[in-house]
Order: C-alpha cells, then sequence, then structure tokens
C-alpha cells in the first residue's frame, strides 16, 4: 500500500525519473508476494488445524467461505494468485502527469481473457471502468486478514492458557517470581556441566498475552509479575 500510494508513485517517477517499466516490475512483484501471503496465512491456519483441532477445521473454513461469499476483495485477491501463476503479472498500465497523481492500473479485459476466475468473473464483468486500481480493495482485504488473524489467535488460545496455569502453579510451589531452566540427560552431564540453558523470554512472554486479548472473545490474565 505504501508503495502505490500517490506520494510515493509521484516521487518515484516524478522526482527519482524512475522509468515506468521498473516501477510496474515492482508493483506486481509486490503484489504477488500479497496474494501469495494471504494463501499462505490460510493455509498454515488449516494446516494447524488438521493436526491440533481437527474439530473447529471446518468451522475456520466456513468463516473463510463467509468472507468469500459476502467480500468482493477477498475473493478476488484469492484468485488473483492464480491468474498471476498462469497468466503473467496483472499491472500493465501507468500514469503520469502534472494535472493527475500517478498511479498503477491492472485491465479489467486482459483478467477476463482467463477463465479460471469462478464467481468473481461476474464482479469483473460489473465493474464501471476498464482501469482497476487496487488501493480501495487493498484498504478492505487489510481488515478482513486482520480478522482472519484474531481468529487464529482463538484457536492457539488453549495451548497459550494451559502455559500460563503451568507457569503460575510453578512459580506459587517454589516461591519465585520468575526462572529459567537447565535441560539433560544423565546425572553425570548435569556435574560436567554438559547441559543446555534455557531462558525463558518473559518480555515476549507478556507481549504475546497482549496480543491474544486483541481478540474479542480472549481474556488471559497472569498473575505473576515478572519483567
Amino acid at each position: 500500500m505504501k508503495f502505490l500510494s500517490a506520494e510515493n508513485l509521484n516521487a518515484v517517477l516524478r522526482q527519482k525519473e524512475v522509468d515506468r517499466e521498473s516501477v510496474l516490475q515492482t508493483g506486481n512483484k509486490l503484489l504477488l508476494n500479497y496474494c501469495t501471503v494471504i494463501k499462505i496465512m490460510v493455509e498454515k491456519i488449516e494446516s494447524f488445524l488438521k493436526r491440533k483441532r481437527p474439530d473447529q477445521l471446518d468451522g475456520f473454513r466456513k468463516f473463510c467461505s463467509n468472507f468469500y461469499d459476502s467480500e468482493f476483495s477477498y475473493r478476488f485477491f484469492m484468485r488473483l494468485r492464480n491468474y498471476i501463476i498462469h497468466n503473467g503479472m496483472p499491472f500493465t498500465k501507468i500514469t503520469s502527469s502534472l494535472q493527475k497523481d500517478c498511479n498503477l492500473y491492472i485491465d479489467r479485459n486482459n483478467l477476463l481473457k482467463w477463465s479460471g476466475w469462478s464467481t468473481v468473473k461476474r464482479d469483473l464483468e460489473e465493474m464501471e471502468n476498464d482501469d482497476i486500481e487496487l488501493q480501495p480493495f487493498l484498504l478492505e482485504i487489510g481488515s478482513l486478514i486482520y480478522a482472519i488473524y484474531l481468529q487464529s489467535l482463538y484457536y492457539l488460545a488453549p495451548d497459550l492458557i494451559r502455559a500460563i496455569q503451568n507457569i503460575e502453579k510453578f512459580c506459587d510451589k517454589y516461591n519465585v517470581k520468575r526462572f529459567d531452566f537447565i535441560e539433560y540427560e544423565k546425572a553425570e552431564e548435569l556435574r560436567d556441566g554438559k547441559y543446555m540453558h534455557h531462558i525463558v523470554p518473559w518480555g515476549r512472554w507478556m507481549q504475546s498475552i497482549e496480543e491474544f486479548n486483541k481478540h474479542p472473545g480472549i481474556e488471559i490474565t497472569f498473575s505473576n509479575t515478572a519483567k
């Protein structure tokens, strides 16, 4: 989104005088990366649920399916990755003038030559303009991806809660505020100093709890005051 901002494109094309072909190549590369990350994120959550929470896999797929059915930006970007893989880069037009901000565009007619759009084809056909600018759709997809991210925290929360409970039990039992630990297999290894010293990253631990609590259905408290 920063790259596609009018401020950045104006600076690149007018002030730095970068050639248009290079700007198009960079925009297409970033767009492919973005589409790929969206798909990988969803696939990674599904993979985790298959292994750890198989009973919640269908629920997550329905969660994403609702986005696909109701939000054009979500189904468009999910299909756009496949379009790029099979057809090439979508950004083909760039504008730069003193009267109008610089921008990159996707040619709708080029998109419609591909037969793999499924239900997105009708969306494309109903667009008013042949030149598609992505900024409005990027704003929409950003909020949807964040919602999927928050949902993934919900699936991870039970493991985090169990870990917090175990740490609190340990701290209460031994009357400590924090701890690190060592790992070894035989007593001789401990005596000879052949052990692994593990440092518990308390700062990151606290940050993870704060991150999980961003989900409206999660509220985790940790009584240990270690910093």
